[in-house]
């Protein structure tokens, strides 16, 4: 059996059971939520205005009392964990807290749950108390995924590659939770664009090394580098990009 239309009620209609129906389906996903702190590693808040979803009811998750809502819960969770923020109803009202206890992917609810708290995000707690890779849940994630990736670029500026290379800061990251790196590199005439993404003494050699400071990006010090050489030693030109991919 295929599906099937709910009609929408038109003007002068008395019955308008099914545009009820059809309002209740169009936010049964609805996850209006953002966070603070999202350009630092400090601790995260519901941001004032946002809305969500849960359980098939509207709610708002700013206090009565206006501003942005508490996340409560996050000081008796150790450092090194994957955080996730859920929201748990009680009458009329909402509350938000840190969880590390992952949620399941509802259809009937149209989001992540663990039992009748919807999960809004999450970030990652460092060893050092950081808190990073901060995300707001939006459409279900692939295989079965509780948490998703996160892409950051890193403009790399101008940069003579036959230097020393280059450091961009990783501060706000845990560099272990790093999955994939790599970079694009312009050439001084911006006619070439040129990836490195791994270490090498070829031809086209260089490295990005990740570690718990910094990824460094630099060409291997050869003349037969093809990064090496006077076609990338402008200190005008924009070099390009780094970019990666975490786990958030």
């Amino acid at each position: 059996m295929s599906g099937a239309l709910i009609s929408a009620p038109t003007n002068g209609d008395t019955n308008w059971s099914n545009f009820v129906s059809i309002v209740q389906k169009t936010y049964r996903q609805f996850n209006f939520v953002s966070l603070t702190n999202t350009t630092s590693t400090g601790l995260p808040a519901i941001e004032a205005g946002s809305y969500a979803s849960i359980n098939g009811a509207m709610y708002s998750l700013t206090p009565a009392t206006g501003g942005n809502e508490a996340i409560t819960g996050a000081t008796g969770i150790s450092g090194g964990s994957e955080l996730y923020i859920k929201a748990t109803v009680a009458g009329s009202s909402v509350s938000c807290s840190f969880t590390t206890t992952p949620p399941t992917w509802s259809q009937a609810k149209g989001g992540y749950f663990d039992g009748d708290d919807k999960y809004i995000g999450g970030c990652y707690k460092s060893t050092g108390g950081r808190y990073q890779t901060k995300f707001v849940y939006g459409d279900k994630l692939p295989e079965d995924q509780t948490r998703p990736v996160v892409d950051i670029i890193f403009p790399i500026g101008t940069l003579n590659m036959m230097s020393t290379g280059k450091p961009f800061d990783l501060t706000n990251y845990e560099y272990t939770r790093i999955i994939d790196v790599d970079a694009l590199i312009n050439d001084d005439a911006l006619i070439a664009r040129q990836s490195i993404s791994y270490h090498s003494t070829g031809k086209y050699g260089g490295s990005l090394t990740i570690s718990a400071g910094a990824i460094t990006l630099k060409a291997h010090a050869s003349t037969n580098c093809y990064y090496y050489s006077a076609s990338y030693n402008s200190t005008s030109v924009n070099r390009g990009d780094v970019y990666f991919t975490i786990k958030a």
